[in-house]
């Protein structure tokens, strides 16, 4: 299960969660989305988090691929990029500011 938060750290509100099945692409049902928490993820799971609606990449987005499986994992936050043993997270800057989440996508 992937579930999205509104704060940092997974922290405050959950904003919503899915599994982890591979093509899934769907606008989330609240915007404010600052972190993620990873139960029992598959390996080689990726998900991208963007700042626009269709997914463009002309706004910032963040891609969060799943090296290891794991019980549970915290992405505190999708800025800055970092890799550690379980988990590679990249974000890329385009516009200079760090936006909602508008879409997702779960390959």
């Amino acid at each position: 299960m992937i579930a999205f938060y509104e704060g940092n750290n997974g922290t405050e509100s959950l904003v919503q969660t899915v599994n982890d099945n591979p093509g899934q692409d769907f606008q989330p049902v609240k915007a404010e989305i600052r972190s993620l928490r990873l139960f029992d993820v598959r390996g080689r799971c990726r998900i991208r988090i963007f700042d626009s609606a269709d997914g463009a990449l002309s706004n910032e987005f963040c891609i969060v691929d799943v090296k290891n499986p794991m019980p549970e994992y915290t992405v505190n936050i999708f800025v800055p990029s970092y890799e550690d043993d379980y988990v590679v997270v990249t974000f890329i800057p385009v516009k200079g500011l760090v936006g909602k989440v508008l879409r997702i996508k779960i390959d």
